[in-house]
This record gives C-alpha cells, sequence and structure tokens, in this order.
C-alpha cells in the first residue's frame, strides 16, 4: 500500500513524538532476478503498471523523480517489493530509468530501513535476463 502526497509544505504535519528512523546493518549480497518498477504505476495508478508495455511510463516516471523500486527475490524466492538504491544507499533513478519493465538481474544488499526493505544494488552490475 502506498499513499500520495500533494507537494506542500504542509502535506505532512506530526501529531506527536514518534521513534526515530533506524537502519539496520546491511546483510551479504546475494543475486536477484526481477523488474525494476515505479511504485505509483506498480501499485495501481496504471494498468498495467509493469512489464514491457509499461516501460516508457516507468521510465519516464522514474526519471521524473519517484523513487524507482524492485520486484523480486533472489535465487528463485517469492518475489518481494524492494525500494532499489545505490550500494551507497543513495538514489538511483537516472541510473536505472532505462532498464525498467524489463527482467534483469542485479547483485545488491538488503536494509530495514523503519518499514521500507532497501536494495542496496551494485549499479554496474545489472543486466538483462534472457
Amino acid at each position: 500500500r502506498a499513499i500520495s502526497l500533494v507537494d506542500d509544505d504542509g502535506a505532512i504535519e506530526a501529531l506527536g513524538e514518534s521513534a526515530a528512523m533506524v537502519a539496520t546493518a546491511p546483510s551479504a549480497q546475494a543475486t536477484y532476478v526481477g523488474e525494476i518498477i515505479d511504485p505509483k504505476c506498480w501499485l495501481g495508478a496504471m494498468r498495467p503498471g509493469s512489464g514491457l508495455v509499461h516501460r516508457a511510463c516507468a521510465s519516464l516516471c522514474i526519471r521524473g523523480g519517484i523513487p524507482p523500486c524492485f520486484v523480486g527475490g533472489p535465487g528463485g524466492a517469492a518475489p518481494r517489493f524492494y525500494v532499489l538504491t545505490d550500494a551507497a544507499g543513495e538514489p538511483c533513478n537516472d541510473a536505472v530509468a532505462e532498464r525498467a519493465g524489463v527482467l534483469v538481474r542485479l547483485r545488491g544488499e538488503l536494509q530495514q530501513l523503519g518499514a521500507a526493505t532497501i536494495l542496496r544494488c551494485d549499479l554496474a552490475s545489472i543486466e538483462d535476463v534472457r
């Protein structure tokens, strides 16, 4: 599930004290197979929101600033949803936008940040699965 907010300083209002967002240590690096997606469309803004028919739209959304995500898993495991960053945990929109909508293989490590699972990707490892 996701929510969409307006780009406005008043879009989020703190209602009280909350625990700090704590990040776990990254996991061991593994190989993942799946699809780079834009989460806005994948979660329902467009139908279909994935695959080749959605590739151009996903690429535009990612280049436009929507955080890229990855739907897939390691070594045949059931697909999961991850927020995709570079290996340092920084945004990687420009580096992955053209790879959206196709089946890819990549190497990375997982990190938990609050409720989000981050896939810190070795960008040079991304390759198409044929």
